[in-house]
């Protein structure tokens, strides 16, 4: 692969405040070509493309790649029990979170009510004087 440099010519870079140098690049700023692998990298299983990638699979990923590759594999985790558990929690938890939703719209609701009585104690008051 022939760069511009190699052949001669030099790079234009911008500076700040508008001032433009021209300079030919160092060894340390060529690029290096690296060989390609001949497949998919080995951690990937065949054509990502085609399906989504979740939050739970990113957060799966990111704490430790090699349960995400072995979790791809088909390869079953040894912390059933714990999985379990944390899936029994957060149900827990989303039914609190769903309970707390409802007293809110509850308390909401009677809130506009009791504005709306007084509303119409006052226009009571005011038209029976």
């Amino acid at each position: 692969m022939k760069y511009a440099w190699e052949a001669g010519e030099s790079r234009t870079t911008l500076r700040p405040f508008g001032a433009i140098t021209t300079r030919r690049p160092t060894a340390a700023t060529i690029p290096v070509a690296w060989p390609r692998r001949a497949g998919p990298p080995c951690d990937t299983i065949g054509s990502m493309g085609d399906r989504y990638i979740t939050a739970s699979e990113l957060k799966s990923f990111d704490f430790c790649r090699r349960a995400w590759f072995l979790e791809r594999q088909g390869t079953e985790s040894t912390l059933v029990s714990e999985r379990a558990r944390g899936q029994a929690d957060h149900e827990s938890h989303g039914n609190v979170v769903q309970q707390a939703n409802l007293g809110r719209c509850a308390a909401t609701l009677l809130f506009v009510l009791g504005l709306a009585g007084i509303a119409a104690a006052a226009l009571v008051w005011w038209f029976a004087r």
